[in-house]
């Protein structure tokens, strides 16, 4: 299930009833109606409101030609001016709060998606960013989000048209039945004419969605390359592949496009037909004397405007075939099955007193390192529970300030002075200088070099202070001399803390409590590194090749 969105003091107080999983798209679609118990009601009452007052005009409008300009009656004329007067104000103000809360329901329902896929995304046993690729993501949180906020927020707009529709028909059969009978008769079936488009809008609408969410990758992808491509002298070739991506989505746009101009002729053509026979009846029966001028005039304004809702009903058909469209490739994503647990099982460091130690974990076959991890991770779950964990083993940054990226996680603010001392413990002193604490930092670190990276990392697992520290190659990236003033400094930052770290470099395992070395047969070797590197030849072959050759 997923969990209900915590209100805020920012908005009507509700609720929200857990979303079922798996869910599909009408399931989101109603999820979402039911979150807005307050919004959605005043909504439609306003918009019923809003839209009566227009359709009430030409009614108006015959009575005062009846009633005070064919009799000249003065204090008719004055009475149905004050009526004009009244629709004005009343046509304004449920107006106003009918768009109040269309954007409300628009922006909230916008923000549900968003927070009800972050927060499936952000689980800790979430496999969507293995599965979904990134433009996957950011299509759902820009388009598929924004198109479900334009159906719930023409909901206000169609059920006022239902509304008004019913209130002109009985209006108009009481001028006229026969003019009654053409719109009870004949509108209805122009809206089902209008039902076998839906489905083939929605379908070509979920195929635009997914070339668009190929091509936003391939955007990502890109723009996160461009030094590369620019180095290799690449640009044409992936110009090229930009093109033909975005020749597909314009294909897919293209295809929609058709359905939607062929939708918007029909809702054009077809209230046009209606229109034209009710004034040609009109006009009949004010000839035969069966209807006053008054009425004919209320008749021609009642057939004029039932246009807009014949236009509303086919905008909320297909504003709802995208919607769903989009719902249901939402709902893909988040239907995708959590992790599984790791099980507790045993781990080359089961029967090791490794804790309150600096462990190294040299393996002769790398494919072994995840497996072990993860291992070695649900057995401190199971067994030590009261002990956090910190696994850092790629150095992610993120876009903003260095400070933040140092502090990121972090319940309260770290002092400026701590996380200098950060920075000064993984040997990355200069950047509390340029660009400094307050500096920018470019998305995944870009402003950076590859080492400058790594120990902004670090030094955030120092801020963090777990108890226990598991890092992989943390210093792949640093030259020799960085890699020994950051060992230098490192370790005495640590004071005794806890830590594991998978690593090949000879500096680096040399100034370790231990180290364990898994031998490509799956055997355990335990010992420092200068006894294992003078025991063992394919020990010293993997972190000291030069010893190995001589």
């Amino acid at each position: 299930m997923i969990a209900g969105i915590t209100p805020t003091s920012q908005r009507i107080p509700r609720y929200p009833a857990p979303l079922s999983s798996p869910c599909h798209g009408w399931q989101l679609m109603r999820w979402l109606i039911s979150t807005h118990r307050y919004v959605l009601p005043i909504g439609m009452l306003a918009g019923s409101g809003w839209m009566m007052s227009q359709a009430l005009f030409p009614w108006v409008l015959g009575q005062l030609i009846d009633d005070a300009i064919a009799v000249v009656n003065p204090a008719a004329f004055i009475f149905w001016l004050a009526a004009f007067a009244c629709l004005a104000v009343s046509e304004a103000l449920f107006g106003m709060l009918r768009h109040w809360m269309a954007v409300r329901l628009y922006a909230d329902s916008q923000r549900l998606i968003t927070e009800t896929l972050m927060s499936r995304v952000l689980r800790s046993n979430s496999q969507i960013t293995q599965q979904f690729s990134p433009g996957t993501l950011m299509n759902h949180l820009s388009f598929d989000a924004q198109r479900i906020g334009v159906a719930m927020d023409v909901m206000l707009r169609g059920s006022a048209s239902v509304v008004t529709f019913i209130v002109v028909a009985i209006l108009l059969l009481q001028i006229s039945v026969p003019l009654g009978l053409i719109i009870l008769l004949g509108l209805p079936p122009v809206i089902l004419l209008m039902v076998p488009l839906w489905k083939p809008l929605e379908t070509r609408a979920t195929h635009e969605q997914g070339r668009m969410a190929h091509l936003t990758t391939l955007a990502a992808d890109l723009l996160g390359g461009i030094r590369i491509l620019k180095g290799l002298g690449a640009e044409p070739i992936a110009l090229a592949r930009y093109r033909r991506q975005a020749s597909v989505v314009r294909n897919a746009a293209v295809d929609v496009a058709r359905l939607d101009a062929g939708w918007d002729a029909f809702n054009v053509l077809i209230p046009g037909v209606l229109v034209s026979i009710i004034v040609a009846v009109g006009s009949f029966q004010v000839l035969s004397g069966h209807l006053s001028v008054g009425e004919l005039i209320t008749a021609f304004g009642f057939a004029g405007f039932l246009v807009v809702p014949v236009a509303t009903f086919g905008e909320v058909g297909n504003k709802w075939s995208r919607a769903l469209a989009a719902a249901n490739r939402l709902c893909t994503t988040l239907n995708t099955p959590a992790k599984q647990p790791a099980q507790a099982s045993d781990s080359h460091l089961s029967d090791l007193n490794w804790l309150g130690r600096q462990t190294g974990l040299v393996f002769a076959d790398p494919s072994l390192v995840e497996p072990e991890l993860t291992r070695i991770k649900a057995n401190l779950a199971h067994q030590r529970p009261d002990l956090s964990l910190l696994s850092e083993t790629q150095a992610f940054l993120f876009h903003g300030q260095l400070r933040d990226n140092l502090q990121a996680g972090q319940p309260q603010p770290r002092t400026d002075s701590a996380l200098t001392e950060a920075l000064w413990a993984v040997a990355a002193d200069e950047l509390a200088v340029r660009p400094g604490l307050d500096g920018h930092i470019r998305t995944r670190g870009q402003s950076l070099s590859g080492g400058q990276r790594q120990r902004v990392a670090l030094a955030r697992c120092l801020v963090a202070n777990p108890d226990i520290l598991i890092l992989t190659e943390p210093t792949s990236a640093l030259d020799a001399y960085t890699e020994s003033l950051f060992i230098s400094r490192f370790f005495k930052a640590l004071h005794g803390q806890t830590t594991l770290i998978v690593s090949h470099s000879d500096t680096l395992l040399q100034a370790l409590d231990q180290v364990i070395f898994i031998d490509h047969d799956g055997n355990r070797h335990l010992g420092h590194h200068a006894e294992l590197t003078e025991r063992l030849r394919e020990y010293r072959r993997i972190v000291s090749p030069e010893l190995s050759d001589s």
